[in-house]
């Protein structure tokens, strides 16, 4: 099984949390729990998986030009 590195989200100063997963989706599960609440950069090793983050509970503001 490979292993999994959480870097969270702003603590770039902070050491990565290293997790061994079967899936990329198991990954994500951790990724968007209470563990990190800011978010979070995911890797396997050298292959960069993603950054995750939970949205909020308000629907963010319509860009110029876009209707609501």
């Amino acid at each position: 099984m490979p292993a999994y590195h959480f870097h969270a989200l702003p603590e770039r100063d902070a050491p990565p949390v290293k997790v061994i997963l079967f899936s990329d989706v198991a990954a994500a599960r951790i990724a968007l729990g209470a563990q990190f609440p800011s978010g979070c950069d995911v890797w396997q090793g050298a292959r960069y998986v993603g950054r995750f983050h939970r949205g909020g509970d308000e629907p963010p503001e319509p860009r110029q030009g876009q209707r609501s």
